[in-house]
């Protein structure tokens, strides 16, 4: 049924203005582009018309992006009442409110309100909602006031060192269970399942938790009908005593005198019966019933032998099912050891993985959500929290319901609770309402939990009194064209139900086809898949191309190719796209086009790859991948190898890497004139003696890594400029692209929080960051002229003029490692090893995974606004080329059902549906909008600013002319100043553990600095702990003690042209007197202050002069603490003037440019 237009778009309006309306509650169901964005504005711009405080409503969104772009939209619509004239603001509010509104100053007055409002509006994550909860009543909930959200590359982190306490326990008692687990799974499977598994434990801890509060295996053991006492050799002897082998023996003659198969079967029952009651015996016994992949033989016997032969043989006699039991009870039993393998390392993973995250106050998302859950479900607190909450919460707007996990319905649940119970004192005008919006069909992310059930399921159990349900259909995005083929796919071809368990839970929208706002025409395209191409030559023997490469005939490079070229041929020869912005036709632009994927992993990664790597080679603007894994980032693995020649000059490999990178950017002619005939030298030898400048740069970054912190050597090496006055930062985005920023700052973050949880060390900070797999982001919500090449994950809640779908031809494998039951999990075996009674979970699995692609194939046709392209590369033979219910299955169809014209592709003659796009007059590209000229100053260096002020740090005060009073004799090991700065780091994070936690923790940071040796860490521990445990230091570490306090500002009586910068080790801050103490780890200490070094004296006499600045009204007193012997000596006042009068004697302090602060 086909509905006018007219009808529609009044249908649409009415159902976005019942939306929007705050009187009631509003469960919406809301189709791809019908506008819900604009909806969630108006409701909650309508609400605040009501007078409620801005500060009393709640949005939650899915993504940090959707907070923003609904934050945006919400003061852009209030700023713009603020400024509008009357008659325009009255219509405007007639608009969302659908009536005449006349209170214009309040209108007029909400955006300053918002803006004044403490935090602003709270349109935020549910994970920042729940972060601001546990902040407010961290101890209702059972945790530590201060906790912070642990970021993805500290907690990889911190897996891996919980995997290494795995290990060692594993090591530590060989013949015990952690161990013998590791053994089973280490010979069982291969290294990377194992690291799967451990994957799996560190994002699985609550559900590890309840798996061991529910007995472990015990349920997975019942499911298999096994007894506690049940193992191989008792079942084995029991299946051997009930054969009969007087019958097997009596049917090998008869057999001997059938056919060559029976006299096949009789050889092999003699062997069996040779072999004894053994587990050998059994299997090579089975091959009479079963076939090598564990399947039953139809006849395995011939009718040539006799009648009673052949019954106790045939495949439907008592024999071949007792063997096929016995066959499913063997797989049974190692499903069962396997996975009670993988829970006696999960167990204690979590356990040992929570008290990691508690001893550095660190939450994931994950525990954040449960325990908000958690915390509002004890009755005990929850009436209070709520009670507290609801006093500030009398809106709840839920954005993408269909992607909120059941966790997280239960937290909106519990907050909205209160909002159906009578409140005499509230007024009824106005009451408190719960609004979610979502589209089932749109729900993807059932990896992190999400289910479309659950959101079905809401809207049925709210659909009483007041609420009601809405149903938004009409796109305002896409041209009816194309949702004409969505609706074919989801109608007449069944993907409506086929995307849900459709008989337990229907679809609660697309009753009605989707109708479009846009007038004009669209175009879907189904091009022929590019074909396989024909078997060719061996390599040669000296071919080093990868084996996973692939080669310029390939399927997959072939597409990309053509893909390239024929975007190529768009722009050039300016292919017509409409604009719904200006509502008219124009040329197409780069920034119009967005290439979806299903994934970068595995095969397709290969095709990713091609497409970035041909959009490149035809010129074609590209914003780039929308997600890098940091490691593989050319400019991090250009710095990583800088790193490792500075650190072993000897690295040829790494030195060579550097030469060929934008640091020096040498072609293959320059480096192997430097490389040859350099007979045995390295090649840092060869560089020295042929190439001056290169060496000499290369000398100052060896020094650089040799004096700074692993961010500081980075930073300096970014900023150093060449003979042409261009730095090495601008080198790199200048030949790789400003795509590269994201990684590189990450990069440069990840060496920042290096330096600031552990002692800094360049070697230990790459050591690490080789074993991080995290990712990079990239914004890629603006097109910004360039063409777009990205997931369809990440392309939810994006669009695009023109989209390009080519991995349409591959269905995923269910790769879920442990598959989850009632109470526990099992290990997934191979399909062939998979016991009867669990195939209804794996195939259930698989069941969710087809489901979640089918709404997956919604979302990335959805994305598309006037032109769709739909092909892929031939993934099987030639017979059946792509695989059954994959993406392209679904549309070849569809295409069926729907009246096609035929169009030229790439691949020959392929299929179209819609509006043929036009070739625009040359006179009509000139509407295009005129490129910018920059001017020249944008290229040019800035000007160095004037310095106004001096900078110096106390701790260079006063000092001799050499670099510091504590010796630096080169020795193995760290050396003293290593040392001293590991004895700080200590003494800084030590204090804020248990006392019994101390020692293990001091252990890990010791030995997390790679140059240490035992003798190190017996000295550093030494004296640590001997500070520590001195009852007369206990102040140090109490109430209103701090470490590692920043300090800057002016000391009175010194040139105001000099600002200090300070760190102070320990600062305690009492009712009466603030007390500074420093730590030094010189071996020589002195008797008396009057042995201080001067340098000394100077600085706590800038400590001091600057604190007392602060505490005006306290005493503040200053000690030197030396830790070789735990004495903690304080100056006196009268020292610490003697110092200051120095210090305003020098003539000219602060004018040494290399000044680092302390």
């Amino acid at each position: 049924m086909i509905i006018p237009i007219d009808i529609a778009y009044k249908k649409a309006v009415a159902a976005q203005s019942e939306a929007a309306n705050p009187q009631q509650t509003r469960m919406v169901s809301a189709n791809a582009g019908s506008g819900k964005t604009r909806v969630l504005v108006d409701r909650v711009s309508r609400i605040l018309l009501q007078r409620v405080a801005p500060e009393k409503i709640l949005c939650l969104t899915y993504t940090k992006a959707a907070a923003t772009e609904m934050q945006d939209r919400l003061y852009e619509t209030l700023g713009k009442w603020s400024i509008l004239d009357e008659k325009a603001l009255h219509e405007n509010l007639r608009q969302v409110l659908g009536e005449d509104f006349h209170d214009i100053a309040l209108a007029r007055s909400l955006f300053a309100k918002a803006l004044e409002t403490p935090e602003g509006l709270k349109v935020q994550t549910i994970h920042a909602f729940c972060e601001r909860v546990l902040s407010r009543f961290p101890i209702e909930a059972g945790i530590l006031p201060g906790f912070e959200p642990i970021e993805d590359g500290e907690k990889t982190k911190l897996a891996q060192d919980v995997r290494q306490q795995i290990l060692k326990k594993a090591m530590e008692d060989p013949e015990g269970d952690i161990n013998r687990a590791l053994q089973m799974l280490t010979l069982k499977m291969a290294d990377q399942t194992l690291e799967g598994l451990f994957a799996w434990m560190s994002t699985a801890g609550e559900r590890i938790v309840e798996w061991k509060e529910s007995g472990g295996t015990e349920t997975l053991r019942h499911l298999l009908g096994l007894k506690a006492t049940d193992t191989v050799d008792s079942l084995l002897a029991d299946f051997w005593a009930a054969t009969d082998e007087e019958v097997l023996e009596a049917a090998i003659p008869i057999l001997e005198s059938g056919l060559k198969t029976d006299q096949g079967v009789a050889a092999r029952i003699r062997e069996t019966l040779a072999m004894g009651s053994t587990l050998k015996a059994f299997h090579h016994y089975a091959l009479v019933f079963l076939t090598q992949s564990g399947g039953l033989r139809k006849n395995p016997v011939t009718k040539k032998t006799m009648l009673a032969t052949q019954f106790y043989f045939s495949a439907e006699g008592k024999e071949a099912a007792r063997v096929v039991n016995f066959y499913d009870t063997l797989k049974s039993i190692e499903v069962l050891s396997l996975t009670q393998a993988v829970f006696t390392l999960a167990a204690p993973y979590a356990e040992i993985f929570a008290k990691a995250k508690r001893d550095r106050r660190a939450l994931d998302f994950n525990d954040q959500i449960l325990l908000v859950k958690d915390l509002l479900s004890k009755k005990a607190v929850s009436d209070w929290v709520l009670y507290k909450l609801d006093g500030g919460i009398e809106h709840i707007l839920l954005d993408e319901a269909q992607d909120t996990s059941p966790e997280q319905w239960s937290i909106i649940n519990s907050l909205s609770e209160a909002f159906i119970q009578d409140n005499p004192d509230r007024d009824s005008k106005n009451p408190r309402t719960l609004f979610a919006v979502g589209d089932e069909k749109q729900s993807i992310y059932g990896f992190q939990g999400a289910k479309p059930e659950q959101f079905l399921s809401e809207i049925k159990s709210r659909l009483v009194g007041e609420a009601k349900q809405v149903r938004m259909a009409m796109s305002f995005r896409s041209s009816q064209t194309i949702l004409d083929v969505v609706d074919a796919f989801l109608q007449a071809q069944g993907g409506r139900l086929a995307m849900f368990d459709a008989a337990e839970f229907p679809p609660s929208s697309d009753a009605e086809p989707h109708a479009a706002f846009r007038k004009d025409k669209g175009l879907v395209e189904l091009w022929p898949l590019s074909p396989k191409p024909e078997k060719g030559e061996d390599s040669a023997p000296w071919d080093t191309t990868p084996v996973d490469a692939i080669g310029e005939g390939d399927e997959r490079e072939v597409l990309a190719q053509s893909l390239a070229r024929k975007i190529k041929e768009w722009l050039d020869n300016g292919e017509a796209i409409y604009d719904r912005d200006c509502k008219k036709t124009r040329p197409m632009e780069a920034g119009d086009i967005l290439i979806l994927v299903r994934t970068r992993g595995g095969k397709n990664n290969s095709l990713y790859d091609a497409i970035i790597r041909h959009l490149k080679r035809e010129s074609i603007p590209i914003a780039g991948a929308d997600r890098i894994k940091l490691s593989d980032a050319m400019i991090v693995r250009d710095l990583l190898a800088l790193s490792r020649f500075v650190l072993l000059p000897r690295d040829d490999l790494s030195l060579a890497e550097i030469l060929k990178s934008p640091v020096f950017g040498l072609d293959d002619m320059a480096l192997l004139s430097l490389a040859t005939g350099r007979g045995k030298k390295s090649l840092w030898s060869a560089v020295r003696e042929r190439d001056p400048n290169i060496a000499k740069r290369l000398e100052y970054f060896i020094h650089l890594s040799r004096s700074s912190t692993p961010y500081e050597f980075y930073a300096s090496v970014l900023d150093s400029v060449d003979n042409d006055g261009e730095s090495i930062r601008r080198k790199f985005f200048k030949r790789l692209g400003l795509e590269t920023r994201e990684a590189l700052d990450v990069f440069l973050d990840r060496a920042m929080d290096h330096q600031q949880n552990g002692v800094p060390s360049l070697q230990h900070f790459i050591r690490g960051f080789e074993n991080d797999d995290a990712e990079v982001k990239r914004d890629m919500d603006a097109a910004m002229g360039q063409v777009r090449v990205m997931t369809v994950h990440g392309a939810k809640g994006l669009e695009a003029p023109v989209v390009i779908m080519p991995d349409t031809t591959q269905t995923p494998v269910y790769k879920e490692t442990l598959v989850p039951i009632k109470d526990g999990f099992f290990l997934k075996p191979s399909k062939g090893d998979t016991p009867l009674s669990l195939e209804p979970f794996t195939e259930a699995g698989q069941m969710r995974q087809d489901q979640e692609q089918l709404r997956l194939l919604y979302v990335a046709l959805t994305r598309a606004e006037s032109r769709l392209i739909i092909c892929g590369y031939q993934s099987g033979s030639d017979k059946n080329p792509y695989k059954e219910n994959s993406w392209y299955d679904w549309m070849y169809r569809t295409f069926a059902g729907l009246e096609t014209e035929t169009i030229e592709t790439p691949f020959g003659d392929g299929m179209c549906f819609g509006h043929q796009g036009i070739r625009l007059a040359p006179t009509e590209t000139s509407e295009t909008k005129p490129l910018i000229k920059l001017p020249s100053w944008v290229r040019s260096p800035a000007a160095e600013e004037q310095q106004t002020s001096k900078r110096l740090s106390p701790s260079h005060l006063l000092a001799s002319g050499e670099d510091h009073p504590i010796e630096s004799l080169p020795r193995d090991g760290l050396t003293p100043r290593q040392k001293g700065i590991a004895i700080h780091q200590l003494l800084e994070i030590l204090p804020d553990y248990p006392p019994e936690d101390r020692l293990d923790k001091a252990k890990a940071i010791c030995l997390g600095y790679g140059e240490v040796t035992q003798a190190d860490m017996e000295t550093i521990l030494s004296e640590v702990f001997m500070v520590l445990d001195d009852p007369s230091l206990d102040f140090l570490w109490g109430e209103g003690s701090q470490a590692e306090v920043s300090l800057a500002g002016r000391v009175p009586h010194i040139s105001a042209d000099i600002e200090f910068s300070a760190k102070i080790d320990r600062l305690v801050v009492g009712a009466d007197e603030v007390l500074i103490v420093d730590f030094k780890s010189n071996q020589n200490v002195p008797n008396t202050e009057d042995s201080v070094d001067d340098v000394y004296l100077g600085q706590m006499a800038a400590y001091h002069a600057l604190v007392q600045q602060i505490y005006k009204d306290k005493i503040v007193k200053c000690g030197l603490l030396w830790t070789a012997q735990s004495k903690l000596m304080w100056l006196s006042s009268q020292k610490l003037e003697d110092a200051l009068t120095k210090i305003e004697s020098l003539p000219n302090y602060g004018q040494d440019t290399d000044l680092r602060l302390a």
